[in-house]
């Protein structure tokens, strides 16, 4: 089927669809390019200007980006190069976020990321000690842009995978939780940028005739969760419907 990307009217929007068209001379020469343009086709798509609702789920994103960002900043004063490097790192946090799975292979526990299409290699964190315990007045400038991108961290995360969970009901759960199926675990104490996946082995029927618990397989353990802790990536839980190009 034909590619489609869609974006807002921005002007760096708009100035890399001016540059891609006018490299695309050059992009065809490469043989196997040329043969998907040819045969599968590429379209871009821009909203209306000023109309933000028309963005969907990636407007969405936004809106809780700056929401949090307001909040875990509060009474804090950054200068320029702490502010910058407050949203390089809660960048890094939301292009971590899995998408969907690598492969269909049992034993891959591999996703793709944002980061993945950005940069090629997924986006990786070194490990750092918390400080959300450490008195406020005892924050050095370097720990105050930490704890400020561990707020954001604890409070997106909740809601990101609150929304996960939002994508399908109940009654809907035997369609997205199946045995094979690659999901996000909830757990509460995991770092900036650090997410836990496993994949589904088996699933518990109640009487109703519905999903309510199903077993996880990790990489070197397995055990039970009820499908309250457990989350459908985004590309496996989204049905045909909900994709842009069935958005009239």
């Amino acid at each position: 089927m034909p590619a489609h990307l869609y974006s807002d009217n921005g002007t760096t929007f708009q100035g890399a669809d001016r540059e891609l068209r006018q490299n695309l001379t050059q992009l065809r020469r490469v043989s196997d390019l040329l043969n998907n343009l040819t045969t599968e086709g590429t379209s871009r798509h821009f909203i209306p200007p000023a109309a933000p609702n028309f963005g969907g789920i990636w407007e969405l994103g936004v809106k809780s980006l700056k929401h949090h960002l307001r909040r875990c900043i509060g009474a804090y004063t950054l200068t320029f190069e702490e502010f910058t490097t407050t949203l390089t790192r809660i960048e890094a946090c939301l292009n971590s976020r899995p998408i969907g799975p690598h492969s269909d292979e049992p034993d891959d526990f591999s996703y793709l990321t944002p980061g993945r299409f950005l940069i090629g290699p997924p986006l990786t964190n070194p490990p750092e000690p918390s400080i959300e315990l450490v008195p406020e007045n005892r924050l050095t400038r370097w720990q105050i842009v930490q704890r400020i991108t561990e707020m954001f961290w604890r409070r997106w995360n909740v809601e990101y995978l609150h929304s996960l969970q939002q994508r399908y009901k109940w009654q809907d759960s035997c369609n997205n939780l199946q045995i094979g199926s690659i999901v996000l675990i909830k757990h509460d104490a995991l770092p900036p940028s650090k997410w836990q996946l496993g994949r589904i082995i088996k699933t518990y029927v109640a009487k109703d005739g519905l999903i309510r618990t199903v077993r996880i397989k990790k990489a070197t353990s397995e055990y039970d969760r009820p499908i309250s802790e457990v989350c459908p990536l985004p590309l496996s839980s989204m049905g045909a419907a909900e994709w842009p190009d069935n958005h009239k």
